[in-house]
């Protein structure tokens, strides 16, 4: 049954060019292996398509009239059964040149051709390689199922991840190198959705988590921004996202700090089941429609959308000859003219011409001269490309990228500094420091980013002086500070700032040690900042990080323990499991004093104790534990069950009785039958008493 139907890859044309499609031919098929999932991400480019069809990333080639020739290039995405769909999908190519898609979270175990194993089976994220699949590398993760990317003018990527049904939102993510976007996919299967709700995880802003920029749709799928012909100039800068099922809404974002918002949402097409919008270099916008969906209804649609005011505009003729035809008959001159073009795409295009030509002197020439923007940043693309493929242009392309960093523009600066980290030109990290303190959020944070690849432990200092700046008002700023001390500081650095009088400057090397998984984590659970000591406790729980749990089971014990540690302290005693463990449990649980919820918690946990679930307590995530010592927990439970049961809390009670029960204690028997033939004893504590 698996392997009946295959994914498709199909070629739809227009072959008389009357703007619908003619001919539909079949380009590639045979993805019907039992573990095959749905074909979400097809890519054309310059003669090659990249296809995604869970576990497998492929490339194909071929031509119009002969059936692809298939090349995996990865294998070992969607690890485990999930929700429909969570598979792999939006493929794209970057302003770096590099292939950019996005896997949902069933998760990915992947062994890239450098031999480095990317081990994510818990979530979904963003990944990028070079285009023969080579350099794979998690740019982000976090995510629950983003399905599309799309980056902006200015090389900014963006995702619209969606929700649980529950009462968090889907996001617009703005995706930056190293983020945690806060998604595990036990989190759909909790109660109330487990932390992702609970603890409002997925509005970002705890522990590492980045925040969200927006609520885009209600079940966002494709998503496109427009590359600048085609649509009115009202369109400029937005974006267009399917919400699947209902319509298309286009949106715009604006600067917030570090990052954006979203801003401008309104509607663009309605009523239908889109799942994937693009636009075609004749102008048009494409959608594709499943019509009825779910249930393989063996139909589909694909509409074209255009501007009646667009009509015979010769730049639509201009731009869709450039796309189709290629650039290679276009001088150095004449590309880096296109450089500064109103369509993103021919940018791009001109782009990689230049690179393809070496055309290294015409691109530093352009960053010599008073150009637009847009010229000089896609310039400083192309010159990161050409060093990063040719050692010999890597010192005359990073004396280029450091003119730029007193560009009077903001944009230009951000991506000269970005560029020079991605060169690792660590000689220039003593230029890069004074832009810590640059006007701009955006340039501070790629300085910081940077910084931290220059492997120059002298900026280190600046780096503690940028984060103490901040002071965690901006989530974005202080991400990037923690991945340049992720990557510059040693243990003896991270010592002496624990101790730094900032708590922002703390807070950063908690969450570097929370990356870490470095059990010296747990000093900050001795910390006199309650956000701080909150989560330490989370990233020893929910890592996990199991040399710090001693210290964090030690919590129950205290008088003053804060509430929102609890349920993490009861957790890190029943996963020691040893029988100190199983007395603080049942000392916690007696404590009238507590929340009753989290004392019937920890008289939980002794009612699994002998036979403890694989199932972790807080995480909801496989952590098996081996079995333990029954004869503990029941000494335990005994030493507290009278009190227990003298009091007047009836969830507390109902929970010493499951506890009673699974714990087979036979001596709480009497005790209880009493309980039962008292007028007092409330109904549903009495309708459980008779089953131990």
């Amino acid at each position: 049954m698996l392997t009946n139907r295959s994914e498709l890859v199909r070629l739809v044309e227009d072959r008389n060019g009357d703007g619908r499609a003619d001919a539909s031919s079949v380009f590639a098929t045979g993805f019907n292996e039992s573990v095959s999932g749905t074909a979400a991400g097809v890519l054309a480019r310059n003669g090659q398509v990249w296809f995604a069809s869970v576990p497998d990333l492929w490339r194909l080639t071929g031509t119009n009239s002969v059936a692809a020739q298939k090349t995996r290039l990865h294998t070992g995405y969607g690890v485990h059964i999930g929700v429909t769909g969570h598979d792999l999908h939006g493929l794209i190519l970057g302003p770096d040149g590099k292939l950019y898609f996005s896997s949902g979270d069933r998760g990915f175990v992947v062994t890239n051709k450098e031999g480095r194993v990317l081990n994510f089976p818990d979530t979904g994220g963003v990944l990028r390689c070079d285009p023969d699949g080579s350099n794979l590398e998690v740019f982000a993760y976090g995510l629950r199922n983003p399905q599309e990317l799309a980056f902006d003018a200015f090389g900014n990527l963006f995702t619209a991840d969606n929700d649980t049904a529950g009462e968090d939102k889907s996001r617009l993510i703005h995706v930056v190198e190293g983020a945690d976007y806060g998604w595990r996919c036990s989190y759909q299967h909790m109660a109330g959705f487990g932390p992702w709700v609970q603890e409002n995880v997925w509005r970002g802003n705890i522990d590492d988590v980045l925040p969200w920029s927006g609520e885009v749709a209600q079940g966002p799928a494709g998503l496109a921004f427009y590359p600048g012909t085609g649509l009115p100039e009202s369109f400029k800068d937005h974006f267009l996202v399917c919400d699947f099922p209902g319509g298309i809404w286009s949106f715009d974002v604006k600067t917030k700090g570090a990052s954006f918002e979203l801003v401008k949402k309104e509607k663009f097409l309605w009523n239908l089941w889109p799942t994937d919008v693009t636009f075609g270099p004749d102008g048009a916008v494409y959608v594709s429609d499943w019509v009825a969906g779910w249930q393989m209804p063996d139909k589909g649609r694909i509409y074209r959308i255009t501007d009646p005011a667009q009509t015979g505009n010769p730049e639509l003729a201009t731009v869709k000859k450039m796309l189709n035809d290629g650039l290679s008959g276009k001088s150095a001159t004449e590309l880096v003219e296109l450089l500064g073009h109103s369509d993103q795409r021919v940018r791009l295009q001109a782009q990689s011409r230049l690179i393809d030509l070496h055309s290294v002197q015409d691109l530093i020439s352009v960053l010599a001269m008073e150009r637009p923007v847009l010229v000089k940043i896609h310039a400083l693309w192309a010159l990161d490309q050409l060093a990063r493929t040719d050692p010999a242009m890597a010192v005359p392309a990073a004396q280029a990228m450091l003119s730029q960093l007193a560009s009077p523009d903001s944009d230009v600066r951000a991506q000269a500094v970005k560029m020079i980290g991605n060169r690792r030109a660590a000689a220039a990290s003593a230029k890069l420091v004074p832009l810590l303190k640059d006007p701009s959020a955006r340039v501070r944070f790629e300085t910081a980013q940077s910084l931290g690849k220059l492997s120059d432990k002298s900026a280190i200092d600046p780096i503690l002086a940028f984060l103490r700046d901040n002071n965690d008002q901006d989530a974005y700023l202080s991400h990037a500070g923690v991945m340049a001390l992720l990557q510059l500081a040693d243990a003896n650095i991270l010592a002496n700032a624990a101790r730094d009088s900032s708590a922002a400057i703390r807070r950063a090397v908690l969450l570097v040690m929370r990356r870490q998984q470095n059990p010296a984590i747990a000093r900050f659970l001795n910390d006199f900042e309650p956000r701080i000591v909150y989560e330490a406790a989370r990233a020893i729980n929910d890592v996990p990080i199991t040399d710090a749990m001693p210290e964090l089971a030690t919590w129950l014990t205290k008088v003053d323990c804060p509430t929102n540690i609890l349920s993490r302290a009861i957790n890190a005693n029943f996963r020691i499991g040893k029988e100190p463990n199983a007395k603080v449990l049942a000392v916690f649980a007696r404590r009238v004093d507590m929340p009753e919820a989290l004392r019937s918690e920890a008289l939980g946990a002794l009612a699994d104790w002998a036979n403890p679930s694989p199932i972790d307590r807080v995480m909801g995530l496989s952590r098996p534990l081996p079995r333990r010592t029954l004869v503990h927990a029941q000494r335990a439970f005994l030493a507290v069950a009278g009190d227990i049961f003298a009091g007047r809390s009836t969830p507390v009670q109902l929970a010493a009785i499951k506890t009673a029960t699974s714990l087979k204690t036979k001596e709480v028997a009497q005790r209880l039958f009493e309980k039962f033939q008292s007028a007092e004893t409330a109904v549903d504590l009495r309708r459980e008493i008779p089953s131990l």
